[in-house]
């Protein structure tokens, strides 16, 4: 992925900082050292109880192509391997996997709002479907956005205190790239 006119990157991870709501993320360069992006990416109240992070969208046939592993190598001091492997330990030891539901019929453009929530008993199909009106949001994204609202598929995990929403769909229309990673103030990172 390209930032801001830097070289291709493969981007590790994306955080939340929840005390600031702000957004960066981390990749690895050549040797191990980390780098970060941080612009203003910002959660975004889309309504009352569901704070947007961010959009990936994606073309189902690109999706598809997808290995489903990504390996890599982090080097590190000698010294240090002890700690480190302990701590990767620990990570992997709380390291959870959810299938994410998918609305039935689906297009080759998917869509996945992934929000936090504040309180998980708020959310009904119709206070998804009214979360969700984004037509002027996605009319960049998508090519071809339809009026009104199309069929979305929600999926809620836990995880240490926090609700998060995964809320998949699949418009008919066309996306305006392979795939975009989007956060709630509109800043985007280019394929």
């Amino acid at each position: 992925m390209n930032i801001q006119g830097r070289a291709a990157v493969a981007i590790d991870h994306f955080t939340l900082e929840l005390n600031s709501g702000k957004s960066h993320c981390t990749w690895f360069k050549q040797g191990g050292k980390r780098d970060h992006y941080r612009d203003t990416w910002r959660l975004s109240r889309l309504s009352d109880g569901i704070d947007l992070w961010f959009l990936f969208a994606t073309k189902l046939s690109i999706l598809g192509l997808q290995v489903g592993s990504f390996e890599f190598s982090v080097t590190s001091p000698k010294s240090d391997d002890e700690r480190r492997t302990a701590e990767f330990i620990k990570f992997a030891e709380q390291c959870k996997q959810t299938l994410i539901e998918v609305p039935q019929k689906l297009t080759d453009t998917v869509l996945c709002f992934v929000s936090l929530m504040d309180d998980k008993s708020r959310l009904t199909p119709d206070s998804l479907r009214e979360s969700f009106r984004l037509e002027g949001y996605l009319n960049d994204i998508v090519i071809g956005w339809p009026d009104g609202t199309v069929p979305t598929a929600a999926t809620i995990v836990e995880f240490e205190g926090l609700t998060l929403l995964f809320a998949v769909i699949s418009p008919p229309g066309e996306l305006a790239n392979d795939f975009v990673v989007n956060f709630a103030n509109g800043s985007s990172l280019p394929p």
